[in-house]
């Protein structure tokens, strides 16, 4: 096996099921070509339980590392979390495998995956305010408010991402807006989103005073910069 073999069979497992997948660079056509067949051959998607104990362990994990101010490990665990999901997710099989599984599997499954952005949003958060990233407002830290932002928008989305029914409670919803909200305002990007976010966590979770402190600091912003 040449060395460009032994550097894409890890990918070839990684990206199992992928349909458009392309390798551009110095490589051997004909490997390029082999390792492109290989990804789109579909393998078994991994037993129901065995997925869902997964994304368990590792959301548990980070939110360990998170307590132990180590966002930057927790990080590693909801990442991994999420791509390990996500590579379920596009297989053609998924849309068969959410039907077999049924409605209380889906429900649980798409809960674990909430939370999983959730916590990754909280921690890019984390990660960009402790300065560990960087202090260049045009690079690192931008870099990764647009995780937040990103995070965020998934977890709101994630029962039609995974293509179940499921929804958001209020509370998770409320917690969601607040992080999305912070982020604008620190990335000092899009006040109105901001405001209209920050309005929407209190209405879902009134008297927060959380919430409520991060309505005010954004409403002096919205003030600071001219607008009614």
């Amino acid at each position: 096996m040449c060395l460009q073999e032994r550097l894409f069979k890890p990918q070839c497992t990684r990206f199992h099921g992928f349909d458009h997948v392309r390798i551009r660079g110095s490589v051997d056509p004909d490997l390029a070509q082999a390792v492109v067949s290989a990804m789109k051959r579909q393998p078994a998607l991994p037993s129901a339980s065995k997925l869902l104990e997964k994304l368990i362990s590792w959301n548990g994990r980070g939110e360990k590392a998170l307590l132990e101010s180590d966002p930057l490990t927790a990080l590693v665990y909801w990442n991994a979390a999420n791509t390990n999901l996500l590579a379920a997710r596009n297989r053609r099989a998924w849309p068969g495998f959410v039907e077999a599984t049924g409605t209380d599997y889906t429900d649980h499954l798409s809960d674990v995956a909430f939370q999983i952005q959730s916590n990754r949003a909280q921690a890019y958060l984390q990660v960009a305010q402790t300065g560990l990233l960087g202090d260049d407002p045009e690079g690192p830290f931008m870099t990764w408010m647009t995780q937040v932002f990103s995070a965020c928008s998934d977890a709101m989305q994630m029962g039609k991402i995974l293509g179940t029914d499921w929804t958001a409670s209020d509370d998770q919803q409320a917690t969601v807006f607040y992080r999305w909200a912070k982020a604008h305002r620190l990335a000092e990007e899009d006040v109105h989103f901001a405001e209209n976010a920050i309005r929407r966590a209190a209405d879902l979770r009134p008297g927060d005073q959380e919430i409520l402190s991060e309505m005010r600091r954004i409403l002096d912003w919205k003030a600071s910069v001219g607008l009614p």
